[in-house]
């Protein structure tokens, strides 16, 4: 009687542990947005679908090198990454087409939000600009152009190429010198590094983290660099830092984060419902309030001080990806200092 009792028993518990267990979805995303996030966006996505997620923060590249690793049996069910790394990740087969049927929102988003034919999509754009020392600018930088001003001789910053967002650069220097639209001459790297070239007198140092040139610009040795953003600006704003963003008449940038579903991933419906939640407008909102970010679904209004999506300037990061090592290889040569 023991033995049947105890088969019995273990016959009846078996589906109430089955019923116990908590699904599970691993996302792999950026460091620097990983309190936020655990603070403001994975609780409600953990009770509304009853599961548990964890976030792995990393840079895109060491989160690319996991996908690699773990092609056969992923880790990640979703990543959200820089655009240029999810071209790689894409062309090299690790991420599912998102459906529209699982993914909603997708129509809801500005067009140049929508990477690929929904390989994956920006779920938000932090703009990009100059960022300046307010008391050396009390009226502001109004253009790009301001950079190459004799006046400001080794004293403008850089980012080098070892930061996702030197392109902006090189196809801001592209428009000046050529006078054409930012979408018609970021494909001309010639003229590009013909104004790379003349701003090189002015080039106090090259720099691969934000954190580490804002010092520089708050504290007055530097006057400007290029490629700070709303995300990191914004905050240090609001804490009495004498940090700005350039409102400049060129447009600011659109700078992607990008969000995918893993090829084969584990969790895949948890993958989809993550994705449309990042991309509904309720979330829109949370990118909007923690990053100081224009939404990408152009139903959501942006809020005082965020600009619309549609005013930012996109750049081609395909392009930019494929001639990232011959860019990156001539700028060394031609402008590192």
């Amino acid at each position: 009687m023991k033995y049947a009792s105890a088969g019995i028993l273990g016959a009846m518990g078996a589906p109430a542990i089955v019923r116990a267990q908590t699904r599970e979805l691993v996302v792999g995303g950026p460091s620097g947005q990983a309190e936020a996030t655990k603070r403001a966006v994975i609780p409600p996505f953990e009770a509304k679908y009853n599961c548990k997620v964890i976030f792995s923060g990393a840079q895109s590249v060491p989160n690319l090198q996991k996908m690699r690793a773990s092609r056969s049996n992923p880790v990640f069910s979703v990543v959200m990454m820089d655009d240029p790394i999810l071209y790689l990740a894409e062309d090299e087969g690790l991420l599912e087409k998102l459906s529209p049927s699982k993914v909603p929102s997708l129509s809801d988003l500005s067009p140049d939000a929508v990477l690929r034919d929904a390989m994956w999509v920006n779920y938000m754009w932090p703009a990009l600009s100059i960022g300046f020392n307010e008391k050396e600018f009390p009226s502001g930088v109004s253009s790009w152009e301001t950079m190459w001003d004799p006046k400001y001789r080794g004293r403008v910053l850089v980012p080098s190429y070892k930061s996702t967002t030197a392109p902006f650069t090189t196809a801001i220097a592209a428009h000046l010198e050529t006078g054409e639209s930012i979408s018609k001459s970021q494909y001309n790297i010639d003229a590009a590094f013909k104004k790379l070239k003349a701003l090189k007198p002015n080039i106090m140092n090259l720099y691969e983290q934000v954190p580490q040139a804002a010092v520089l610009v708050e504290q007055g040795e530097a006057a400007m660099a290029a490629g700070f953003y709303t995300t990191y600006v914004n905050p240090r704003q609001a804490s009495g830092a004498p940090l700005r963003l350039a409102q400049v008449k060129e447009g600011m940038f659109a700078m992607p984060k990008g969000i995918a579903k893993v090829k084969n991933a584990p969790a895949r419906d948890l993958a989809d419902s993550f994705i449309e939640e990042c991309l509904a407008p309720a979330f829109q909102g949370v990118w909007m309030k923690e990053f100081f970010s224009a939404p990408t679904n152009l139903k959501v209004t942006p809020t005082a001080g965020i600009p619309s999506p549609k005013d930012l300037v996109t750049l081609d990061w395909k392009f930019a990806s494929e001639k990232l090592k011959e860019v990156s290889d001539r700028f060394n040569r031609e402008i590192a200092i």
